[in-house]
């Protein structure tokens, strides 16, 4: 596979991902502040689908390179292990800036389907967490496919 290649999907797969995130906290803020949001329902899922699937993948590598942060990460797409890498530097660095850091990755994952007022507050603030971590990588892809523009 070129690096071109393996840049694109990553671009691809990261904007699914911002836009997943950005679905599920606007649905969260929505309820958060006592509005419906039925007509999104779809949408919602989805997203927590897509996130779910996410951090299922990220929940199998992160224990491993919390251990050994030079571990190979065989079957791992090199962009996704690169997040990876660098989701568990930010862990080790300032785990107090989320709770997103301070727990495991498939504890937090738990908080997408939360009704409960605090842990819907708690989950906006992670998935802004991951959103800004995954604009850092996006721009870095689109910078390597591109450019400075």
């Amino acid at each position: 596979m070129s690096n071109t290649w393996i840049l694109s999907e990553s671009f691809e797969s990261t904007r699914r991902l911002i836009s997943a995130i950005n679905t599920l906290s606007i649905h969260t803020k929505l309820c958060l502040a006592g509005r419906l949001d039925a007509e999104r329902a779809d949408e919602v899922k989805a997203a927590r689908e897509l996130l779910r699937t996410f951090f299922a993948e990220l929940a199998k590598v992160v224990p491993e390179l919390e251990r050994d942060p030079n571990s190979p990460l065989p079957g791992s797409a090199p962009r996704a292990s690169l997040f990876a890498r660098r989701f568990v530097q930010a862990r080790r660095k300032n785990p107090t800036v989320s709770l997103l850091l301070r727990v495991p990755v498939s504890e937090f994952a738990a908080l997408f389907d939360a009704e409960d007022e605090e842990q819907q507050r708690l989950l906006v603030e992670g998935l802004q967490t991951l959103r800004e971590m995954l604009e850092q990588h996006h721009h870095a892809d689109a910078t390597a496919m591109f450019g400075e523009l």
